[in-house]
This record gives structure tokens, C-alpha cells and sequence, in this order.
């Protein structure tokens, strides 16, 4: 659509469904996006989530991933 000389461009938020919330945060620069920091097991996610102030204090608690298997931290909430 043409509004006058500058182009009005669809700005509505997309999901993407091609990459999986919960394997990747977010973009990184030109490289696309950042897979989140991976754990063999509960008991070294809950150390990492122990050992950082910030996490511990802000609700974050470790998840599995269905995408790869492993572990991940995250602040999932109630309904997932």
C-alpha cells in the first residue's frame, strides 16, 4: 500500500514457526538466532540457576527441551 511517497509496511507481530521458543532466545546479531545455554541434566541446571543471584531471585527454574532433549532455564509460567 502507497500513502503518499513513503510505503506503509505490515507491522503486526508474526510468530516464528519455524524457530522454537524454547531452544532459542533471541537474535544475535547477523548470525540469525541464539540457542539458549544447554544442560546434561536437572541437577547441573538447578546448580548453574543456585549459583547466579539473578536467576535465583527472579523465578527462573530448568525445563526440558522437547526440541533437542537437554535442559534449558527459563521463567515458564503457570499454563505451559
Amino acid at each position: 500500500m502507497n500513502m503518499g511517497n513513503r510505503l506503509y509496511h505490515d507491522k503486526k507481530p508474526r510468530e516464528h514457526r519455524l524457530i522454537p521458543r524454547e531452544h532459542y532466545c533471541h537474535r544475535d546479531g547477523e548470525r540469525g538466532w541464539k540457542p539458549k545455554q544447554a544442560f546434561e541434566n536437572e541437577a547441573s541446571a538447578d546448580n548453574y540457576i543456585e549459583s547466579r543471584r539473578y536467576f535465583r531471585d527472579n523465578g527462573y527454574r530448568p525445563y526440558q527441551c522437547t526440541w533437542c532433549g537437554k535442559w534449558h532455564i527459563g521463567r515458564i509460567s503457570e499454563n505451559e
